[in-house]
């Protein structure tokens, strides 16, 4: 459960890349030789509730070699998106187990008798592992009617008939577009993904402003910079909008927007009203963290190796859980020394975050020292380290 929640595949200050791999192949096999029925339940939590999907993804193709039966019953759970199936497809070949046989091509030609329009146009994407025109070459599903048909025709790259695809029609036709008038009327009629019109097409400000009124929240967030930048959020009625997006609670939540998200975009942004309304998302988001209890005890690493990015996060996301303890928890400090960060519950998370310096070393065991000589007792702790230990005593000691 540790392995599929942390989800580390990329190298880290203690292990390279090639290691991890071969940690995490060599427990899924022993998983799934000892336990596969738990195995697969494990794997289904950690994709449905805790969002991650490398691993769970790695271990899906793992368990495709020992239990079929198990494999087909979460397969399901676990691909959920073109992009889920890219990646699994990557890791079969990677394992050397090619197509991945007669159980695999079964459930990848399930998946993809799915396959919408909107999918087609978003996540066709080639020259990047295996598209879902691949997918398709590998498992020769059976369209159910003539639509059908012509999609996996076009996703394979073949003459289709494209009045039976309105949306696909729609991108074919803007990549042939020679004005923004007919760029714009294309991308209205086929409700085109923003990712898939950035990919498809130069981008003039007249098509990032039409963009901006159709993407969800988490893409206006992604491209405030883009947007400010393009001169778009200069005219009051689009500023206007954005911040309105912003500071709506209820499409916050829907978007899953955690607080630390919003870091990266108000540091880059100067504009006065829309780091007001980043200030007032962070405190609208932080409702979607879990329930913490009172007695729990936050201890933010500050030292010298988190400078940056690190420390952005780190800092918004303690901040966002003492505010989510309505205050009543500890929020400590610590380097090689520990200090009580007496943060405001009436300040703004962002703005309380940006004024959190590194400084010193790193001690992971000073803030439980203190716990224990100050005889304070917690019910849970919260450590917030990239835990490059160079002094003291660590942690667990």
């Amino acid at each position: 459960m540790q392995t599929l929640l942390t989800n580390t595949m990329g190298t880290t200050f203690y292990a390279d890349q090639k290691e991890l791999l071969e940690e995490a192949g060599q427990l899924h096999h022993e998983m799934a030789q000892s336990n596969p029925t738990f195995m697969a339940r494990s794997l289904v939590f950690a994709r449905q509730e805790s969002y991650m999907r490398l691993q769970p993804l790695f271990g899906l193709a793992v368990l495709s070699i020992y239990r079929s039966d198990l494999f087909a019953k979460v397969f399901k759970q676990l691909v959920v998106t073109p992009a889920d199936l890219a990646d699994f497809l990557t890791v079969l070949k990677g394992m050397g187990r090619g197509e991945g046989g007669r159980a695999v091509k079964r459930q990848v030609g399930r998946f993809l008798g799915q396959i919408s329009e909107y999918w087609a146009v978003k996540y066709n994407g080639r020259g990047r592992g295996y598209s879902i025109g691949d997918a398709i070459a590998i498992s020769h599903p059976k369209p159910l009617d003539a639509r059908q048909q012509a999609l996996f025709r076009y996703l394979r790259g073949h003459e289709a008939d494209l009045s039976l695809l309105p949306q696909v029609e729609a991108l074919e036709r803007l990549k042939k577009a020679d004005s923004d008038e007919e760029r714009l009327k294309w991308i209205g009629k086929g409700k085109l993904p923003h990712e898939t019109v950035t990919g498809s097409i130069p981008v003039t400000r007249a098509v990032w402003e039409a963009l901006m009124y159709q993407m969800p929240t988490f893409a206006l967030l992604r491209n405030l910079n883009t947007l400010l930048r393009e001169g778009i959020l200069d005219h009051p009625e689009n500023l206007n909008y954005v911040v309105e997006r912003l500071t709506d609670g209820q499409a916050l939540r829907k978007a899953k927007v955690l607080p630390f998200r919003l870091a990266t975009a108000y540091k880059q942004v100067q504009e006065p009203r829309l780091k007001k309304a980043l200030e007032n998302a962070a405190e609208l988001t932080f409702e979607n963290l879990p329930e913490l209890g009172d007695n729990t005890a936050i201890f933010l690493d500050i030292s010298g190796s988190m400078d940056g990015y690190y420390l952005q996060v780190g800092s918004v996301f303690a901040l966002a859980m003492y505010k989510k303890t309505k205050g009543k928890s500890l929020f400590w400090l610590f380097d090689t020394d520990v200090m009580d960060a007496k943060p405001s519950r009436k300040k703004g998370i962002l703005s309380q975050a940006a004024r959190i310096e590194t400084r010193g070393g790193t001690d992971t065991g000073a803030p439980v020292r203190k716990l224990i000589h100050q005889r304070k007792k917690v019910d849970q702790i919260i450590l917030i380290t990239d835990e490059q230990q160079n002094s003291g005593s660590q942690f667990y000691e």
